[in-house]
């Protein structure tokens, strides 16, 4: 029987600034810039910026408190969804998109992604292209059949995972089972765009250890197979920072993309 972290942990440990600023965060005070936000807005850019993945639609499922992730899909999608199961993540969200004076500040990595394009200059323009993109944020529970219930949803062009599918299963049982429960999000045709940790067993949030799945490419790529994706991009980019295992011991850091061709069974 497929076995699921208790959504109560994140509810009551996961805490947005203290993920802010151990994993998304430029500078000499954040360790893991290089692989939360360089590496993987590098392969975000570089993808997105192809037009490989466009359409109406993009939803994201557990968007968690960030938005960097939506920098250089935003220009691909006429409509994005952010979607989590905490209360305090989507607060972080609905804040960033309403200019809330206590919003998180994104702007450095903003600034740095219009960097890549070619546009450092124009931040602002892309922040509020961003914003207005963002369509709707609301509630998810990725371990049920229907996990935007009551929200009806039609299916998107593409489905964003952000180190989300290892953070809420405890085995490979559940990974497959959220992998049937969210299928139905993504159109046949579209395509799912994944960021995902390797070998990682654990993560802090302060003080509290928060369970992942130890998950590694062979698996991910046999998971997505057989939920019937076709696999479009794998790159696993080695971990870059050699330290800190005592904060998150993953080895890899898994850039996926897959097509869906068939309904899941």
């Amino acid at each position: 029987m497929a076995r699921f972290i208790d959504g109560g942990l994140y509810g009551e440990y996961y805490n947005p600034q203290k993920i802010v600023d151990t994993y998304y965060t430029f500078g000499h005070d954040c360790e893991f810039s290089e692989d939360a936000l360089e590496q993987p807005l590098k392969e975000m850019h570089n993808y997105f910026s192809t037009g490989a993945a466009n359409g109406d639609t993009l939803i994201e499922i557990g968007s968690g408190p960030v938005i960097h992730q939506l920098i250089s899909s935003c220009e691909c999608f006429k409509e994005i969804i952010l979607s989590d199961f905490t209360e305090q993540c989507l607060d972080a969200q609905r804040k960033w998109q309403n200019k809330d004076p206590e919003a998180f500040d994104w702007s450095d990595v903003v600034k740095h992604v219009c960097g890549l394009e070619g546009n450092r200059d124009k931040w602002m323009e892309k922040e509020e292209k961003i914003r207005n993109t963002v369509k709707r944020i609301v509630k998810c529970d990725a371990t049920k059949i229907d996990p935007m219930a009551p929200e009806v949803l039609p299916p998107a062009d593409c489905l964003l995972l952000i180190y989300v599918l290892e953070a809420i299963c405890c085995d490979k049982e559940a990974y497959c089972t959220v992998l049937r429960n969210i299928s139905p999000l993504v159109k046949i045709g579209g395509r799912v765009v994944m960021l995902a940790l390797l070998g990682c067993s654990f993560i802090m949030c302060g003080d509290f250890k928060f369970p992942f799945l130890c998950v590694d490419e062979e698996f991910v790529r046999g998971a997505f197979t057989k939920a019937g994706f076709v696999i479009e991009k794998c790159c696993s980019n080695p971990r870059i920072n050699q330290t800190c295992y005592s904060t998150k011991d993953f080895s890899n850091v898994l850039f996926f993309v897959a097509r869906k061709e068939t309904h899941c069974e």
